[in-house]
């Protein structure tokens, strides 16, 4: 191992396999990164609910209760992350032919420690940038539905279907210079 590696990332780290958890953990920590992690789909969103300033995700694509695909898009497309989210798969070939808009980049197992560093870092490097701090603070939300995730999750779906709809009002009152 290349002690001189340095992420020094949080990660949350997902894979139903103790012995893959552990391995990678175990590389990741000589690396300086911090690592949360999950045991299924599932157990990943909660995770990311309690800890939403992760840096990267790693998502084995194959667990129960919910796989990889499913908990990357809900992570993604219900929860709004901007967070790269590279699939760690022995089925490479099979998600590589899926596109979506969800998953950063793929880690065919078995994999080289070098492969690990260079996708980690190449998916940071080609991160959207996020939004302020003040435009994600959920904490008031968190509070008002008492720690509910459903809770949350229905709100910012509802928020999501409504907003377009009045930013189009907007425009077309701008545009009729129709201030009311």
């Amino acid at each position: 191992m290349d002690s001189n590696r340095h992420l020094g990332l949080n990660i949350l780290l997902v894979d139903d396999h103790d012995l893959n958890r552990f391995m990678v953990q175990t590389i990741l920590e000589k690396w300086d990164c911090t690592i949360i992690s999950a045991n299924n789909g599932l157990h990943a969103i909660e995770q990311w609910l309690a800890n939403p300033h992760s840096d990267l995700i790693l998502m084995d694509m194959r667990m129960p209760v919910m796989d990889g695909k499913k908990s990357s898009e809900f992570i993604r497309n219900r929860l709004g992350a901007n967070i790269p989210i590279i699939a760690i798969t022995s089925d490479t070939i099979q998600y590589k032919n899926y596109n979506d808009d969800y998953i950063t980049d793929f880690i065919s197992k078995p994999f080289s420690q070098g492969e690990l560093y260079e996708k980690s870092i190449q998916a940071m490097n080609d991160r959207k940038p996020d939004l302020p701090e003040s435009c994600m603070d959920l904490s008031e939300l968190y509070k008002q539905g008492n720690n509910d995730n459903a809770f949350i999750c229905k709100m910012i779906d509802l928020f999501l279907e409504d907003t377009p709809k009045k930013i189009n009002m907007l425009q077309e009152h701008l545009a009729s210079e129709n201030e009311e």
